[in-house]
This record gives C-alpha cells, structure tokens and sequence, in this order.
C-alpha cells in the first residue's frame, strides 16, 4: 500500500441549524422549477448567508452584499405587486432586524414579501401569488402570509 502523498484538507461545515433550512429552500426549487417551468429562470436564490474567509466577505461586502436581504426573489408582477421576495425559516427561526428592515423597504417599493417555514406553506403562498385570481384552485380563501414578526 502506498502512503498519501497530500494532507487531506479539513472540510468546513455548516452549523447543522442551517442544514434544514437549506434542504427545504432546494426542495421548494425542485417543486418550483417542476410546476411552473415558464418561471424557473424568473425565480432565483440570493446568496446573502453561509461561511466565507474573512477576504471574500470584505470583497462581497464592496461588492454589495447587504445583510437583511430576504432569501429568493421571483420577478414576476402579480395583483399590483412587482414581484415576490420569500424568506425561507426552519423551527423557532426568526427574521433579524435586518430582514425585518428590508421586508418594510420592499413592500414601500411595491413588492410583496413572505415568510415560510416549510414547503407545504411555499407551495400555497406562490400557487396563490402565481394564479391570476389570487388563489390556488381547490383552495379558495388562502391569503399570501404576511409573515410572523
């Protein structure tokens, strides 16, 4: 058997608190890009969280990164709004004063803002921003969450 030639790099991981969090947001993608293919390439993620050196946060951070800047955007108009900005909570997380800040900033321009804290909940608040009519078929009544802060 030969010996390693390298040293293998220690892997930095993310907190395990973030690791639900990230799995419902690519599990809310998956549905999306599946049920409304004609909007996959109007909805996107903003990379504004994780774990990076001190170099590269200095660097996005003049390039402008903002903190408080909810997760996902979907830029598509709909009931007078100019499109839908979501934050993505697991458990007992709660918006930051950041976020609480940039939630009231994007509803002064016009923009709707949600909250959801599971994919059950994100399917019912985009089919209900996404329908013409306001909501999902099969289920008159629901209201886009207005968030929990």
């Amino acid at each position: 058997m030969k010996p390693l030639l390298y040293k293998p790099k220690k892997v930095r991981t993310r907190k395990k608190s973030l690791e639900p969090e990230s799995k419902m947001q690519e599990s809310c993608f998956t549905w999306f890009r599946y049920q409304w293919p004609e909007y996959a390439k109007k909805f996107f993620a903003i990379p504004n969280g994780g774990y990076r050196d001190e170099n590269t946060a200095k660097r996005m951070k003049r390039e402008g990164q903002m903190a408080g800047v909810l997760d996902t955007f979907l830029m598509v108009g709909r009931h007078g709004f100019s499109g839908l900005f979501l934050e993505f909570k697991f458990g007992k997380n709660t918006m930051s004063d950041e976020q609480e800040e940039f939630w009231k900033n994007a509803e002064s321009e016009n923009f709707k803002c949600a909250l959801c804290y599971s994919l059950e909940e994100f399917i019912l608040i985009i089919n209900a921003y996404l329908y013409e009519d306001g909501k999902e078929r099969n289920q008159p009544n629901y209201r886009l969450r207005a968030g929990e802060h």
